[in-house]
């Protein structure tokens, strides 16, 4: 029992002085593994289940489900979609709920690759459109939802390393996401001043049309999604060493 508290005590006190603490069910892999990626993967999707709705605040990591975000904008496609969307308040639900298909990393370019599963993704804010869909005028602000079905996302991360306190950190410099979906379903309240008729009728168009908006949308919701996804990386990498995280 003397030996338990003490060993507690220990770990405790280790965690203060490094500033952070890696909860017990909290996954990691020795870089020598010869089963490295398949570890990889599961550490990945381990991760994001455990930080899931309440975060893990001794790794310095926010709650991801739902993911918040302030605002965000998509730019006007360049076809059937020529429609400015502005977000507020912006919460989006799924990502904790992932399974992680394949990863692979590269510590010579320092390039982690990995891709994740989702039932699906849900995002509901606050929006502002305006612009045109397959020709149609289309304007409106108020509630939304979007969800999106079935997603894959490509995940390619470019790290810097860098010296932190005397030890190796890596740092995100670049953060892509290639998103492909198997449907989407779109509801934006108020469309056209509460014009119902109009709303729906456009409603109908959206949704019917599915692949074609989000195809013309997909870059900006790429990007959208990737800047939330770098901050929450560098939380993690900025805070803990890299020998900590990929163990030898």
């Amino acid at each position: 029992m003397v030996a338990e508290i003490l060993f507690k005590s220990l770990v405790l006190i280790a965690a203060v002085v490094r500033g952070y603490e890696f909860p017990e069910a909290f996954k990691r892999c020795r870089m020598n593994d010869k089963d490295f990626e398949i570890c990889l993967a599961k550490t990945i999707e381990n991760a994001f289940q455990l930080i899931g709705s309440s975060g893990i605040p001794s790794l310095s990591l926010p709650s991801i489900d739902p993911i918040q975000i302030t605002s965000l904008e998509i730019g006007a496609g360049t076809s059937a979609v020529n429609l400015v969307q502005k977000y507020k308040d912006v919460k989006v639900y799924g990502f904790s709920k992932n399974k992680v298909e394949e990863a692979h990393m590269d510590f010579d370019k320092k390039i982690l690759t990995f891709t994740t599963l989702y039932p699906e993704l849900r995002q509901e804010g606050k929006y502002s459109v305006n612009g045109k869909i397959l020709v149609i005028p289309v304007f409106g602000t108020g509630d939304s939802v979007i969800q999106l079905m079935d997603p894959r996302i490509v995940h390619t991360v470019v790290f810097k390393e860098l010296t932190k306190n005397g030890k190796k950190h890596f740092h995100v410099e670049d953060y892509k996401l290639g998103i492909s979906i198997k449907g989407a379903h779109y509801d934006f309240q108020n469309l056209f001043d509460g014009d119902k008729k109009l709303a729906d009728n456009i409603l109908k168009v959206i949704n019917e049309n599915w692949n074609v908006i989000f195809e013309d949308v997909r870059a900006g919701v790429e990007t959208a999604y990737s800047a939330v996804c770098k901050a929450m990386a560098n939380r993690l990498f900025d805070t803990v060493p890299v020998d900590d995280i990929f163990l030898k």
